[in-house]
């Protein structure tokens, strides 16, 4: 077995969300913050994990569940019979995984391949990658799209579109269609300061609307998103900063309309949209917290404390760019 080490970007979603769930389109991109992973043999059969979260120690033979390294633990069930000996397990990430930057799916990714490679001596294919880390996910967040997985491997943006997703039944997972792009973006994210996990969401809101009958109103508001991921494709295909942006705010306003946005998320998104720097924002994510996201650099947010409004001092800013790189061997 060899030590391994290796680095995977988060991610966000530049479009789609939700439709992307059931079938659709959407852009999706990695950025430049990274989850760092190593893997050491160690004497004792026993996983070790070393990361910002704590310290984790168990028998490799009969894992113990722990909710800070559930991801990591989920994929070291799956080569739990090929693992000989003991692993431990450093992760040192540059966001933290209380913000949406897709830190669930960069952790799974990022732990199979090394895991894959630490076993194996070779690297695995990007698909059984992408597969199998989609399948462990599911196995703690029922309503992954997968697409946040296919960022962290491929890098660069993504227009992702996996046609077995089904918001009631997932089915059998395939090979999914993706074009990636290599344009670069400047990107600013604000967060709110709170967020919901993509199931609790689905469930208060997207389910709860299919059980009221309003199963029609949902799926033409997913059509509409999934015009915007098309237009938008042609808009990065075109290098259109502008278009990209208002296509941004249109489905902002959708994902508003459903019933997935809050008074701090829109506050945001006022700020951003005043913003000349800034083409465009919507809500990143499922909704109801997390980020919104603006395409550009925002200038208000680099002026001098003194001349920034209060608002402004309310959210956590991050300055962003596209990662055209995905996962790496260090």
């Amino acid at each position: 077995m060899l030590k391994t080490h290796i680095s995977v970007p988060g991610s966000l979603m530049l479009l789609g969300e939700h439709s992307v769930l059931n079938g659709g389109t959407c852009l999706v991109c990695s950025i430049n913050k990274r989850i760092f992973i190593q893997i050491i043999p160690h004497k004792d059969k026993k996983l070790i994990i070393d990361s910002d979260h704590g310290w984790y120690e168990s028998s490799i033979d009969n894992l113990e569940d722990d909710v800070r390294f559930k991801f990591v633990i989920e994929v070291c069930k799956f080569f739990k019979n090929e693992i000989s000996g003991g692993i431990k397990i450093h992760i040192k990430s540059e966001f933290s995984s209380a913000i949406g930057f897709g830190s669930s799916a960069a952790v799974t990714v990022g732990t199979f391949f090394a895991l894959f490679h630490f076993i194996n001596g070779f690297l695995p294919d990007n698909f059984f990658t992408y597969k199998n880390s989609l399948n462990i996910v599911r196995k703690i967040q029922r309503w992954a799209s997968g697409a946040d997985i296919i960022a962290s491997i491929f890098g660069g943006i993504n227009e992702y579109k996996q046609p077995h997703n089904n918001i009631l039944k997932n089915k059998a997972i395939i090979k999914p269609s993706i074009v990636n792009y290599q344009n670069t973006l400047d990107l600013t994210a604000v967060y709110c300061g709170y967020k919901k996990s993509t199931d609790d969401v689905i469930n208060e809101v997207i389910i709860e609307e299919y059980l009221h009958d309003q199963d029609y109103l949902i799926d033409v508001q997913f059509k509409q998103i999934e015009e915007c991921v098309n237009e938008g494709c042609i808009a990065l295909k075109n290098n259109d900063l502008e278009k990209l942006g208002n296509l941004m705010n249109d489905q902002h306003n959708i994902m508003d309309s459903i019933g997935l946005n809050t008074y701090e998320l829109q506050e945001i998104h006022d700020i951003l949209t005043n913003d000349h720097s800034i083409y465009g924002a919507k809500i990143s994510g499922s909704g109801l917290g997390d980020c919104i996201i603006g395409l550009g650099r925002s200038e208000k947010w680099e002026q001098d404390l003194s001349e920034r409004s209060i608002i402004y001092e309310k959210y956590p800013i991050f300055d962003l760019s596209i990662d055209k790189n995905g996962i790496m061997v260090l």
